[in-house]
């Protein structure tokens, strides 16, 4: 349950510099790396490690793909159709979103 907490917490403060700070890719790609390895540390599993790298590579490879195909275009494109900070988000999200679910799995097998 704590560890669910924690992972919301990061969660929530990935969308907000997002959120705050998309405009400037540099502040908002360091404010989203500083969180990652602070949580990547926090969790100390490297299995953790590999998921968010897993994630934050391929996510960042799809949207760069679908952006390049003409699907949707990023206002402050800084490589490949993408902003600097976006592989670090998607790697925050798959690691909250992993969280997410093994909270739900605990919640159900309770009840």
């Amino acid at each position: 349950m704590k560890h669910s907490l924690i992972s919301l917490i990061f969660f929530i403060l990935t969308v907000l510099a997002v959120a705050f700070f998309w405009e400037n890719s540099l502040l908002t790609c360091g404010i989203l790396a500083f969180l990652s390895i602070t949580f990547l540390l926090i969790l100390k599993d490297k299995y953790n490690v590999y998921f968010y790298l897993t994630v934050a590579t391929s996510g960042a490879l799809a949207e760069s793909f679908c952006v390049m195909m003409g699907a949707w275009k990023y206002s402050y494109a800084n490589f490949l159709g993408i902003p600097y900070w976006l592989p670090l988000a998607w790697g925050m999200a798959g690691l909250g979103f992993k969280d997410i679910y093994g909270l739900i799995k605990l919640l159900r097998n309770r009840f």
